[in-house]
């Protein structure tokens, strides 16, 4: 006797259950700074931070605690993606905000911030 997949995994498993309610998988986020960001003095100087310009044009942070992870572009803006909640996107911001005031949680130097030149 031959079982298809379906019968077979609802025998091994049972039927897929079904719910209603909608879940949180990823929230992202996103900042912009309003300056230039010297990405490779970020790479530098910043913990679990890779940027190969040849692959992609922005530093990959990867934050453990929450495990998210922070795109950062040389324009200045900040992805976060990740997260399960929204505090969890609010400290991935904050870890890889440059200002000064958030720096016992930041891992970007502040000195990484230029001044956008005005048009």
């Amino acid at each position: 006797m031959r079982l298809s997949l379906n019968s077979f995994l609802e025998t091994k498993v049972g039927p897929p259950k079904i719910t209603t309610e909608p879940k949180l998988e990823n929230i992202v986020s996103t900042v912009n700074l309003a300056c230039e960001l010297d990405l490779r003095k970020i790479t530098l100087q910043a913990k679990n931070a890779e940027y190969n310009p040849k692959r992609f044009a922005a530093v990959i942070m990867r934050i453990h605690s929450p495990k998210t992870t922070a795109l950062i572009f040389s324009s200045g803006k900040i992805v976060c993606t990740g997260a399960k909640s929204e505090s969890d996107s609010r400290t991935c911001l904050l870890y890889t905000s440059p200002s000064p005031r958030d720096r016992q949680k930041s891992r970007m130097p502040s000195s990484a911030c230029k001044k956008k030149k005005k048009k």
